[in-house]
């Protein structure tokens, strides 16, 4: 019971500690938190300037949401990890980042050339790391950290395996010195590509 009373303590003060911080951009909004995967979602609700809470690219909401965990850290001495949400955005932007993501993924599979992403804040990194993280021709990193403000670009390329030549099968009794000199021992990269698409019809 003493560990549910203090968990509706954090909360309690996480919600007055935000309300503080809309107040001070002169926002009023009702606040709903929830859990989930071991954090707190406060979320912002009935907000008529949910705009100016987001800022470009949701640079206000996660100064906002820094701001607030760090407030929090001093005063319970202990990490409680708030994620601020305003309106369901945070919902949105995953969808829209893991769309640009496999958009990136399959130009980069048909040129065969590394695509760079914008620069992006280390959550929105999260979510093409793992749009990705399943393809077995593709893998990601992040770099050009800025020093300011702690951004980095997520650069998407393919894998050295993908590079690799596929063996050919030969009927029985021949070498590789009977096969035709003009003939390739590898497919055409586009040929790869569906074929490896078709047979992993369904994945993330």
């Amino acid at each position: 019971m003493l560990w549910r009373e203090e968990k509706d303590a954090s909360e309690q003060l996480a919600e007055e500690l935000l309300k503080r911080l809309l107040q001070g951009m002169g926002i009023a909004a009702e606040l709903e938190i929830r859990r989930r995967e071991g954090n707190f979602i406060l979320s912002i609700e009935g907000c008529g300037e949910a705009g100016r809470v987001i800022g470009r690219d949701g640079n206000t909401l996660y100064q906002l949401q820094y701001l607030l965990n760090l407030m929090l850290m001093k005063k319970l001495k202990s990490r409680m990890n708030v994620v601020v949400d305003v309106e369901g955005y945070r919902e949105r932007r995953k969808d829209k980042l893991t769309a640009e993501a496999k958009e990136a993924a399959t130009k980069v599979k048909r040129q065969g050339n590394p695509v760079t992403l914008e620069p992006m804040h280390a959550a929105d990194r999260r979510t093409v790391h793992l749009a990705l993280r399943d393809d077995p021709m593709i893998e990601t990193s992040s770099i050009n950290e800025d020093r300011e403000t702690g951004m980095k670009s997520v650069r998407i390329s393919l894998r050295k395996e993908a590079f690799r030549p596929q063996k050919t099968e030969l009927p029985e009794g021949r070498e590789e010195a009977d096969l035709p000199e003009d003939r390739e021992e590898t497919e055409p990269f586009e040929a790869r590509e569906e074929t490896d698409l078709r047979e992993k019809e369904g994945w993330a």
